[in-house]
């Protein structure tokens, strides 16, 4: 009934609408209903969860930005140098007193590892959070006179200022240094099962690659999974890829299958998660290559895997030829 264009908008509308109403019949029982609402979105099977997600995503980095321009308006510059030293002094405790306490208060009882710990405990930039309460509250405590009150803001500003700064550009730093920062995703999805495949798959783990191999059919993926490669049996774009095809380390997409159209598809269902520039497509020896056809099919996809003129029927002649030596 909506058209395709229109849905954000109207669900970011009927959200609104629906939170005035219930805000109107039951103070302050809006944020109940939308997030019920929320809920009930979430788990109907028809309703388009990614595009909302991704408007979502937006909206949020949107409105953020927004409402720290708003609440940084209010501080001066003058006000931020006039805490001094004592506004560095409270910097630090928060950093390296309040954060750490809480988090290996909090880690009590759990698995997590020193250099875990350690990491966690560093990361903790202040955000739009304590700019918005402490604007709050400064706006009631001067309502009573409160002496002092007109350092609150200020003083929090230069934390979430100090925080984002130091933690922030640290994190990698810090990662390296304790050594629990992820290694570079480098590993590959490849689609596809056929003799091709399976070979490149095997000298990719062979070169310490982290490779997985999904496809449907089932004999094919049996025979990878024998040869000690980690696979997927199924549709790779399905719903089910999409919940239990275990993508950590996974960075790359080659589309190897004999059928060129999943080839086509998996390109566009992977290329939120790697990137344009990450999609590889083995060609075949019957897609011609034309200058006006290239610009657009580069549009499409990224880049062909070994150059456009290696193809499917080259590398099975290499593979036969090898074979019979």
């Amino acid at each position: 009934m909506i058209p395709e264009f229109l849905r954000n908008v109207f669900t970011l509308a009927f959200v609104l609408v629906l939170f005035s109403i219930s805000n109107h019949l039951e103070h302050e029982s809006g944020l109940l209903t939308v997030t019920v609402l929320g809920v009930a979105l979430a788990n109907w099977p028809k309703f388009p969860r990614e595009t909302i997600l991704e408007f979502n995503e937006s909206l949020t980095i949107l409105l953020i930005s927004v409402l720290f321009i708003i609440l940084a308006a209010r501080v001066e510059l003058a006000s931020l140098l006039s805490v001094g030293f004592a506004g560095l002094v409270l910097l630090a405790i928060v950093m390296f007193v309040a954060r750490p306490l809480s988090v290996w208060a909090s880690a009590i009882g759990s698995n997590l590892k020193t250099n875990e710990k350690l990491m966690i405990s560093w990361i903790g930039p202040r955000g739009i959070v304590a700019a918005a309460i402490s604007s709050l509250f400064a706006i009631r405590l001067q309502e009573y006179d409160i002496q002092g009150v007109e350092l609150l803001v200020p003083l929090v500003f230069m934390v979430i200022i100090g925080t984002v700064m130091i933690q922030g550009l640290g994190a990698k730093v810090v990662g390296n240094l304790l050594g629990v920062r992820e290694p570079e995703t480098n590993g590959i999805l490849i689609v596809g099962s056929n003799p091709i495949t399976l070979l490149i798959a095997t000298s990719l783990k062979d070169q310490g690659f982290d490779v997985i191999v999904a496809h449907n059919n089932y004999t094919n993926i049996a025979r990878a999974r024998m040869s000690g490669l980690r696979t997927y049996f199924g549709n790779p774009i399905s719903d089910h890829a999409d919940h239990h095809l275990d993508l950590i380390g996974i960075g790359r997409l080659f589309a190897m299958s004999m059928d060129k159209e999943m080839n086509t598809l998996s390109e566009i269902h992977y290329r939120h998660e790697f990137g344009e520039r990450k999609l590889y497509r083995l060609k075949f020896s019957d897609e011609k290559v034309k200058s006006e056809r290239d610009d657009k099919q580069s549009n499409f996809h990224s880049q062909w895997l070994f150059g456009k003129d290696v193809t499917y029927t080259k590398l099975a002649s290499m593979l036969s030829k090898k074979s019979s030596n």
